[in-house]
């Protein structure tokens, strides 16, 4: 059995209103496991999206070399994000938001 710690957090009534909705709705069982549940995806996003960001940069310091599988990845990334356009349409959009922040 998974070890648990209890984690108290005060949520806006808003919020709390619509976690209750899901328990009240069947589906979840508990309020608990809707919170557990967000946590775990939001948690998880963010370590895709650290992967992709690493990726990205990667690619563009030249530490990936330019392939058929790179610009294939590259794509699917977009498709995830739903980014349009080609492989080098979106570098080139990265790209030029790099140097606008520099």
């Amino acid at each position: 059995m998974t070890k648990t710690v209890v984690i108290q957090a005060r949520f806006p009534e808003r919020i709390a209103k619509m976690v209750e909705s899901l328990v009240e709705k069947g589906v979840y069982k508990s309020k608990s496991e809707v919170i557990i549940d967000a946590t775990r995806r939001f948690l998880e996003r963010r370590r895709e999206s650290s992967r992709i960001k690493k990726f990205i940069h990667d690619y563009l310091a030249g530490h990936i070399e330019k392939s058929k599988s790179s610009d294939k990845v590259i794509e699917e990334i977009c498709e995830n994000i739903e980014i349009e356009g080609s492989v080098e349409v979106v570098m080139n959009r990265i790209r030029r938001s790099r140097t606008d922040i520099s």
